[in-house]
C-alpha cells in the first residue's frame, strides 16, 4: 500500500519529514524535489499543466497500480480534488463536502450566516447582479473570486466610473460581492489533531492586502502575546466558526477576520490548509518543531514530537513587493538583530510589474521581537532600509 502526495512546494523534504515511509511514497509535484530519487514513484507536471485536470486524471491511473492507502494534499488548489479523489479511492480523510466549504468563499459565509457577524454577500451570475447590490448596500464594495487565493483577482468600487471601468473586464462565473468592511485584520493559525488543539496562533496585519496590491507599504503580520485580550476573543471566535462548518477532525486551518472601529469581529474568510508567507516559520519558531512535518505525520499516525510553547519573543513576517521596473539591486543580507530569515526572491536584472497577488514580492523577512509593539517597529525600520538600498529602474 502506497502514500500519494500532490505537492507544490520546493522546500518539502518529504524523505526527512516521513523517513520511515519514503519507499511508499507516489509523489506529482509541480517542482522538482531533492528527495525525488528515494521515492517509490515521483512525477515532475509543469506549473501550466498542474492545475489541469490531467493531474487527477494521473492520480486515478496510478492507484490501479499502486492501491493508495492514504493521501496528502497541502496547496490551496489541491483541496477540492484531492477530496473528489479520496471519496472515489475510499480513503478516509477531508470529505469534499469540507473541501467545498473552506474553499468557497460565498458557500462557507452560508454556512457561517446566522452564526456570526459578515459583511453583506452575494454570488455573482452577471452585471446585473452586482448593479442590485450596490443599489441595496451602495459603495464602497469588494468584488474576488470565490476560490482564488492570496488576494488575487480582487477589486474594490467605490463609485459607479470604477462600476464602469470594472464592466470593461471580461466577466469570470466564479465571482462573489461583498461590502467593504474597514478595520484591521488578525489571522489565526491552528492544527487540530482528532479534535484537540496542538498549537494556537493569533497574528495582526498592518498594511492590509489591499495597500500592497495599490503599492501603498509592505504588508506586515506580528504575533500578539496570549495576554492580549484580543487572544482570547479570537481563540473563542475561531471555535465558533469551526463548529459551524463541516470540518476535518484533523487539520489545519487559516482564519481570516476584521476587527473594526466599534469593536466588532467580521468574518473574511477560513481555509483548511497551512497559511502562506512565512506563517510556517513564525510558528515553527514559536513552538520549537516544524509545522508541516507535524502536520503530515499526524494524518499519517505517526510518532510526533510535541510542540514546545516558547515562552518569550513574538515572531512575524513582511513582504517587501514587486514594483513596475527593473531591479537594479537587491541587498545581499539585513545587518540587524533577531533576523530569523532573509528571503531573497527579486533577481537583479530582471524586470517586474506592480503586484497582482500579495505573495508577488521581491524580498521577505521573518524576524523576532520582545513584543509585538517592538516587533513592528523593527519591520518599519526593516522597510525603511529596504526601500533606501533596493534600486529600481
Amino acid at each position: 500500500m502506497s502514500i500519494f502526495i500532490l505537492n507544490c512546494y520546493d522546500e518539502f523534504n518529504y524523505a526527512k519529514m516521513l523517513p520511515e515511509l519514503t519507499e511508499e511514497l507516489i509523489v506529482i509535484s509541480s517542482c522538482e524535489l531533492h528527495d525525488s530519487d528515494k521515492f517509490k514513484h515521483f512525477e515532475l507536471v509543469p506549473e501550466d499543466l498542474y492545475k489541469t485536470p490531467y493531474v487527477e486524471l494521473r492520480a486515478i491511473e496510478l492507484n490501479k497500480k499502486y492501491k493508495f492507502k492514504n493521501f496528502i494534499a497541502e496547496d490551496e488548489f489541491d483541496l477540492i480534488r484531492a477530496a473528489r479523489l479520496r471519496q472515489q479511492f475510499g480513503i478516509e480523510g477531508q470529505t469534499l463536502e469540507s473541501a467545498m466549504a473552506f474553499r468557497d468563499k460565498a458557500l462557507m459565509k452560508d454556512y457561517l450566516k446566522d452564526k456570526i457577524d459578515l459583511p453583506f454577500y452575494k454570488s455573482l451570475l452577471s452585471i446585473s447582479d452586482l448593479y442590485s447590490f450596490i443599489e441595496n448596500h451602495g459603495f464602497p464594495v469588494i468584488v474576488k473570486p470565490r476560490r482564488e487565493s492570496a488576494s488575487k483577482g480582487i477589486h474594490v468600487i467605490e463609485n459607479l466610473e470604477e462600476l464602469y471601468n470594472f464592466s470593461k473586464y471580461f466577466w469570470s462565473e466564479n465571482l462573489m460581492v461583498e461590502t467593504f468592511i474597514k478595520g484591521n485584520m488578525y489571522h489565526v493559525d491552528v492544527l487540530i489533531d482528532n479534535d484537540e488543539t496542538i498549537v494556537f496562533s493569533a497574528s495582526k496585519y498592518t498594511g492590509g492586502c489591499l495597500t500592497v496590491l495599490n503599492g501603498v507599504q509592505s504588508l506586515i503580520s506580528c504575533q500578539i502575546e496570549s495576554q492580549d485580550p484580543m487572544f482570547n476573543r479570537l481563540e473563542e471566535y475561531f471555535y465558533k466558526v469551526l463548529r459551524a462548518l463541516p470540518s476535518p477532525r484533523t487539520s489545519v486551518y487559516h482564519l481570516e477576520v476584521f476587527h473594526t472601529e466599534e469593536d466588532k469581529l467580521i468574518f473574511c474568510e477560513i481555509a483548511s490548509r497551512i497559511g502562506g508567507g512565512y506563517i510556517i516559520d513564525c510558528i515553527s519558531a514559536q513552538f520549537s518543531f516544524d509545522l508541516p512535518t507535524n502536520f503530515f505525520r499526524r494524518l499519517l499516525d505517526l510518532p510526533v514530537e510535541k510542540p514546545t510553547l516558547q515562552q518569550t519573543g513574538i515572531h512575524g513576517f513582511m513582504f517587501f513587493p514587486t514594483k513596475k521596473g527593473k531591479l537594479l539591486y537587491l541587498p545581499k543580507e539585513i545587518n540587524t538583530d533577531n533576523i530569523i530569515r532573509y528571503h531573497k526572491l527579486g533577481k537583479e536584472g530582471e524586470t517586474y510589474q506592480n503586484p497582482e497577488a500579495v505573495h508577488h514580492r521581491v524580498a521577505g523577512v521573518v524576524a523576532k521581537g520582545h513584543s509585538s509593539e517592538n516587533l513592528l517597529h523593527k519591520f518599519y525600520t526593516i522597510e525603511h532600509l529596504l526601500d533606501k538600498e533596493i534600486k529600481w529602474g
